[in-house]
């Protein structure tokens, strides 16, 4: 073992000369005490000007300053030495930014030379120094050097290799690139993700006021094909109705981030408008073309091997999802159908992003264990999801525009998913940098990220299921503390955002003004209806002081909303045929109709009560005779 300082020089040399290093390796924890060129000078034989044949030399230091003039000079890099014969890593707190760009160094040192690694025989490990794990590879021998400094956050590096010979067989003449390097650092097996990456993107609104839902898909299609998928394996829903609206500054052109590029432009239109539904959405998870509608045909055409991401972003309620067309989505369908993918054995793994208010009472006693899912969503069963960069907040959209840009969950997950080599960032690593950017101060403008289904998926690489964008290689993952939003907001209120935002910047007396007063009055206005009608259903049923206790209680953590599905699309249909459509604000109401079907309610007291609240069906664009119905 050599150690740190310059005394270990006469030992180098001596056992250099002797022809006796089966392995060299330098800890260096202080390397500012070092000297680069005393370092060279004792790793290069002077009277030959090559290191040793069979000397390995693994060097770290967190000063990359010096690194990079040892990288620069050293000659032994030049001169037939085997680098990284086989190489553990080890870290406590590490930054492995620093080592990625010091392998770019190396490699280009000695480009012609041959770079044989086998790290990726064995898993990373962090906090721990495990050498039973090196001492089982075949090429390593029980030169196995050690040492751990908990005192200094540092990168450890086991540098182990067995004596050379002209009879050792060795994997080839294999030239390891910086982004490659990083993979060995990882706790899955990237190299050999195996099968085919595939991508369902969603987003369940129309409407410019939900500019941001469909502005979310187009930057998760972005970072998805910046990640090596191909377009045949990524399908895409969203209205469509965005990009060339009227009241968009910037006709043809979405943006994601106030200082964001267009992520509208190449992205595939597989179903947009009425084709945004229910069934095309299941149909396109099961593979079943068969029973697609219009669009482009294009399904999850997956086998055993593969990986496929859903990814959907739209309001929602308990139990229930948003669609821009009728009917909406609920949890005990979408599980069902995520059932029957599983049963058909046509994934490996499955994982789902879920945008939406009360998203967690999608999964939330629903989702078993064993189906190889694993989901995150933006928010528990029972708290509102937020809009972000949004007129009037901080950081605020260009000064043009007059609605979110974004959803403070997608945001989080797409922009760390844009900073980073996604080989180097597990699911749970992402899952907890987006859980500290959501969650905001003290909770008022945020919400709790939750996750779900077979939680040891979350160990997988982000790799395994978005790609890496190759211009990332060489930023590995670092757990950065995002500063939150100064203010977010509600999903369910971004629309009075925007409508209240157009009003404000229109010239008075205009027909613009004029049109974004009466949007905001009908919004207000269908908002007071169903609140109300709601309530006095409640207090119908079940008495003026119990009918709000009852309406608005929460079932214990762990269990689905209601027990009874049928029950609760029945009561949804009884209200919205006496009371009008719920619309996108009214899926919060959505407990309170579980609840009346988990007290015992039948549908003809349900419906004699809502014919009571609700004299007259109204005649408005939220009309269930006009829209359909939610379910």
């Amino acid at each position: 073992m050599i150690s740190n300082g310059r005394n270990w020089a006469p030992d180098l040399e001596k056992a250099m000369q002797k022809n006796q290093t089966h392995a060299i390796s330098m800890f260096v924890h202080n390397f500012d005490r070092l000297d680069s060129d005393f370092v060279v000078q004792a790793l290069v034989r002077p009277h030959e000007g090559a290191c040793t044949p069979c000397a390995t030399f693994t060097i770290l230091t967190s000063n990359t300053s010096q690194m990079k003039h040892i990288g620069l000079h050293a000659q032994f890099l030049r001169n037939g030495c085997q680098i990284l014969d086989c190489v553990g890593s080890y870290g406590v707190d590490l930054n492995l930014a620093e080592f990625i760009s010091v392998w770019m160094i190396l490699k280009e040192s000695h480009v012609n030379q041959n770079f044989v690694a086998t790290a990726e025989k064995y898993r990373y490990s962090q906090g721990s120094i495990d050498t039973t794990i090196i001492a089982q590879i075949p090429e390593c021998k029980n030169d196995i050097i050690t040492q751990r400094n908990t005192d200094t956050k540092v990168l450890l590096l086991l540098s182990v290799v067995g004596i050379v010979s002209s009879t050792r067989n060795v994997i080839g003449d294999v030239l390891r690139l910086p982004s490659e390097a990083s993979r060995f650092f990882h706790r899955s097996d990237d190299d050999e993700v195996g099968g085919t990456k595939w991508a369902i993107l969603i987003a369940g609104s129309n409407g410019y006021w939900n500019y941001r839902h469909q502005a979310d898909v187009c930057h998760a299609y972005q970072l998805l094909r910046n990640g090596g998928l191909k377009d045949e394996n990524i399908v895409v829903f969203m209205y469509d109705d965005i990009a060339f609206n009227v009241e968009n500054p910037r006709p043809g052109v979405i943006i994601n981030n106030p200082q964001g590029p267009d992520v509208y432009k190449g992205v595939p239109k597989d179903y947009t408008g009425i084709d945004v539904n229910v069934n095309n959405f299941f149909a396109a998870i099961l593979g079943n073309k068969s029973a697609i509608t219009g669009g482009s045909g294009k399904v999850v055409n997956s086998g055993p091997n593969d990986h496929i991401f859903i990814y959907y972003t739209d309001h929602g309620g308990p139990g229930i999802l948003g669609m821009p067309t009728w009917p909406y989505l609920f949890a005990d369908d979408l599980i069902d159908v995520l059932k029957k993918k599983h049963a058909l054995g046509t994934y490996k793994s499955l994982v789902f992003y879920l945008e939406a208010c009360e998203s967690g009472s999608i999964f939330e006693g629903l989702l078993p264990e064993g189906l190889n899912i694993y989901a995150t969503t933006a928010s528990n069963a029972e708290e509102n999801s937020w809009g972000t960069y949004c007129p009037g907040e901080y950081p605020s959209p260009p000064p043009e525009y007059d609605t979110c840009l974004g959803d403070l969950y997608s945001v989080a997950w797409m922009e760390d998913s844009d900073a980073y080599n996604l080989r180097t960032e597990s699911l749970h690593q992402q899952y907890e940098v987006v859980k500290k950017r959501t969650i905001g101060d003290n909770y008022v403008y945020g919400s709790h990220v939750m996750q779900y289904g077979d939680i040891g998926l979350s160990k997988d690489s982000l790799f395994a299921y978005l790609g890496t964008n190759p211009e990332n290689d060489n930023f590995t993952f670092v757990d950065e503390n995002f500063q939150p939003p100064k203010k977010a907001v509600n999903q369910r209120d971004a629309d009075l955002v925007h409508f209240w935002s157009k009003y404000r910047k229109a010239l008075e007396g205009s027909v613009r003004k004029a049109e974004a007063q009466k949007q905001f009055v009908e919004v207000m206005s269908h908002r007071m209806l169903v609140d109300n009608s709601m309530k006095l259903i409640g207090k119908l049923l079940f008495g003026i002081e119990r009918g709000p206790e009852i309406l608005s209680a929460v079932r214990p953590a762990g269990q689905p909303l209601v027990d009874d599905w049928k029950c609760l699309k029945k009561m949804v249909r009884t209200f919205e045929t006496h009371c009008g459509s719920l619309a996108q604000y009214g899926m919060k109401h959505m407990r309170s109709l579980a609840n009346i079907c988990n007290a015992g309610i039948q549908t003809e007291q349900m419906a004699e009560a809502s014919a009571q609240a609700c004299v007259s069906i109204p005649n408005n664009r939220w009309s269930s005779v006009q829209k359909g119905f939610t379910a």
